[in-house]
């Protein structure tokens, strides 16, 4: 029965602001109503059978409640950003098989993060401020967790929808750089950017709520094989 509640709210959430999104009204309304969806998966999960739902997932969940908060209803990006990064590391947590694998992804992860910052720095007309560090950290976590989710999809059901979740999770970000991208390079004002844009705004949400109901969906009712991975940690 929740299940189905669950669904029905959210398609029709959906529907609703992408209604809004297109036509570019009422943005106050559809940040609400998209918040308000976040809300829903996080509420989901957590009203699901205590032993059989992720914690890593209703963690992940519920920092994705407080990063989106700040990201839609308030200006400060940083701290929704720097909300998101403790998303993907809970996440990083959650594809790991153990502790081993988990310090040495992330120790690769760290470096590329440097390296690509020490480029920027060194080469590149961009200024780094605290909400593209941020990004970046974000970012690779973001495409690591994405990756090393399809290698653990054969896993079970529950895994490959996590993989899928993710996966739009990712298409989703890969507007939101393109929306912001004109904060920093100098095409901001040109047509075709102008164009991609228009576009990109409509997308982000496009693929965000989708991949956040399947990975509340995967969470509410983890298999038995994740529940003894889980245990491990």
């Amino acid at each position: 029965m929740i299940s189905y509640l669950f669904w029905s709210l959210q398609i029709i959430n959906y529907i609703t602001f992408m209604i809004l999104d297109v036509c570019d009204r009422y943005a106050g309304m559809s940040s609400r109503i998209k918040y308000a969806s976040i809300i829903l998966c996080f509420l989901y999960v957590i009203l699901g059978k205590k032993r059989e739902r992720s914690v890593y997932i209703v963690a992940g969940l519920f920092f994705t409640v407080v990063s989106d908060y700040f990201l839609l209803l308030t200006d400060s990006f940083a701290a929704g950003m720097l909300s998101f990064c403790v998303v993907q590391t809970i996440y990083s947590i959650y594809c790991s098989k153990d502790r081993r694998q988990l310090v040495i992804k992330e120790g690769i992860q760290l470096c590329i993060v440097v390296g690509i910052l020490l480029g920027l720095f060194v080469r590149s007309p961009i200024g780094l401020d605290i909400v593209l560090i941020l990004s970046i950290y974000y970012f690779i976590h973001l495409v690591s967790n994405v990756f090393c989710s399809w290698v653990r999809s054969k896993e079970g059901k529950k895994r490959k929808l996590f993989a899928i979740g993710m996966t739009l999770f990712l298409l989703c970000d890969i507007h939101v750089a393109i929306f912001n991208a004109g904060d920093y390079l100098s095409f901001g004002s040109s047509k075709v950017y102008q164009t991609i844009y228009a576009i990109a705004t409509v997308a982000m949400w496009f693929y965000y709520l989708p991949s956040q109901v399947l990975i509340a969906h995967a969470g509410r009712s983890a298999s038995k094989v994740i529940a003894k991975t889980e245990n491990k940690w």
